[in-house]
């Protein structure tokens, strides 16, 4: 399926973007299929209790009547989320 994508589409210019959640999750890939795709890993560290309280504050504003939640419910939730901002917004 590869190759004749390869063959098809070579006078175009062509991107894939992987993401996972799992940090080796290329590794199942046959060798073949990874040579192919030349991958390069981009990890994203987890985001700092300081960082994930201006982003929650940010979506929140957009979210919410002002002063409905409070500051330390923030607080709690930048530190619960453990660097995730998703586990955050969900808290």
């Amino acid at each position: 399926m590869i190759s004749k994508f390869s063959t098809y589409y070579r006078e175009y210019r062509y991107g894939l973007i992987l993401a996972s959640t799992h940090c080796h999750a290329s590794i199942d890939l046959p060798s073949r299929i990874k040579s192919i795709l030349a991958l390069t890993e981009i990890e994203f560290p987890a985001y700092k209790p300081y960082e994930l309280l201006d982003i929650l504050k940010d979506r929140v504003e957009f979210a919410f009547r002002p002063n409905s939640i409070s500051k330390e419910l923030f607080r709690i939730a930048s530190l619960a989320a453990e660097g995730d901002a998703r586990v955050g917004l969900e808290i």
